[in-house]
């Protein structure tokens, strides 16, 4: 470690990439090691699977963590991130069998970054998947003494298991370690205790979240797989308390997950979004689109690497994040400019731009739903998560009056 980073107690990114192989190296791993900067990922092993560990999690655990307990938090990454023996039946397996949760996003990502890694997409482990709500899913994963694994679809496969099977299992293992009494921190706002690494996969165990008394229906917010928050969607100061809480969480913990609130209605949880005149609906709205956000800069950082691994000239819209003078309202907007091949994000407006750098530099901002049933013959979806759309053509003069008598720029709104 350099002279400054000893100091200041703050490693590089290559000098904890070093830090780790060392570690990895006194676990006993001796197979080959190599680091890549580009992605702050090691590879360890070679030939048809290796595994890549990515660093950033642990790097931004290491940094958080008190200077007398960064070496433990090193010892957690190395054992977790060591691909255990899995067991080699179906009788062996199941006991260690639970239902994690996790974004959507996530299963988005990971594939792609293993792929922009170096690894080939028909190796990689076939997650067995199933959707709680349009932003989270809910995985089979074997939670072993050293570390969690995904569970590979093919494995099910090779046994005869059938899913509905194997998720039962992982239900009711989760379920004989879940009877400890939430926290409440407030009346009518609970917290789940466990801090066992499967607290927000018990957003999955419906029975478990319907015992908690709330007023209303229960709403939930998972900002870390520690942290399982739920309160009622009639108890205003409960709503605000799980807002503060779940961005308290992802401002500190060096794992968050996605702020975002839901709501178990009809045996299912979707999107929470309180009304308009709720008490909490600018906390609620907050950390929706802090989630929002967040993906869709994530996501331009993979897609941006893919394109230039594959040659793909294309822009890639930023999520940009507004302010209404008039209310101190949060929003987003993406800019569609004419001229430019570009992936937009699906934002609350869209920005037009039709004489990008020119001297007629005007700009249009109308609302998404109507630039869309104006414009919408133009776009075409894009095959990601979150949602994009394709423009490569720019409204006609037509089109653009139409967007100009809804300008939100021009009119005050």
């Amino acid at each position: 470690m350099g002279l400054i980073s000893w100091i200041t107690g703050r490693p590089s990114k290559d000098e904890f990439a070093k830090l780790a192989v060392k570690r990895l190296r006194q676990a006993g791993e001796d197979q080959p090691i190599s680091y890549d900067p580009a992605n702050f990922a090691l590879t360890v092993g070679e030939g048809d699977k290796p595994s890549t560990m990515f660093l950033h999690n642990a790097y931004n655990h290491y940094l958080a963590a008190p200077r007398l307990k960064r070496s433990a938090v090193l010892n957690e990454f190395v054992m977790g991130s060591r691909v255990p023996e899995m067991p080699e039946t179906w009788d062996e397996v199941k006991p260690l069998m639970r239902p994690r949760v996790r974004d959507r996003f996530y299963h988005w990502a990971m594939p792609r970054q293993l792929e922009l890694a170096g690894h080939d997409p028909s190796e990689m482990i076939q997650p067995v998947l199933r959707s709680i709500c349009e932003q989270l899913n809910v995985e089979l994963a074997v939670d072993t003494e050293h570390s969690i694994a995904t569970f590979d679809r093919d494995r099910l496969e090779e046994w005869g298991i059938d899913e509905d099977t194997a998720f039962a299992a992982a239900r009711d293992n989760l379920w004989s370690v879940s009877n400890d009494d939430f926290l409440q921190p407030q009346p009518g706002v609970y917290v789940s205790p466990w801090r066992d690494n499967w607290d927000a996969s018990r957003l999955y165990l419906h029975d478990l979240i319907w015992q908690l008394k709330v007023k209303g229906l229960p709403v939930a917010a998972v900002p870390s797989r520690d942290v399982l928050i739920v309160t009622g969607s009639e108890d205003a100061e409960g709503l605000l308390a799980l807002a503060s809480l779940a961005e308290e969480t992802i401002n500190n913990d060096p794992r968050p997950s996605t702020p975002a609130p839901f709501i178990l209605e009809d045996g299912a949880w979707r999107r929470f979004d309180a009304p308009a005149d709720h008490p909490a609906a600018s906390a609620i709205d907050r950390l929706n689109l802090i989630a929002r956000v967040r993906d869709y800069e994530e996501q331009k950082e993979i897609l941006n690497a893919l394109h230039e691994s594959d040659g793909t000239d294309v822009f890639v819209a930023s999520c940009m994040v507004a302010e209404r003078e008039s209310t101190g309202q949060l929003f987003t907007y993406s800019v569609w400019s004419r001229g430019v091949l570009t992936q937009l994000p699906m934002t609350d407006f869209l920005a037009f731009n039709a004489d990008p750098g020119g001297k007629d530099d005007e700009s249009i901002m109308v609302p998404w739903s109507q630039a869309c049933a104006i414009a919408g013959d133009l776009m075409e979806p894009v095959d990601v998560y979150p949602p994009r759309l394709l423009v490569e053509s720019f409204p006609d003069q037509q089109q653009l009056q139409k967007l100009r008598d809804l300008d939100m720029l021009n009119s005050g709104t």
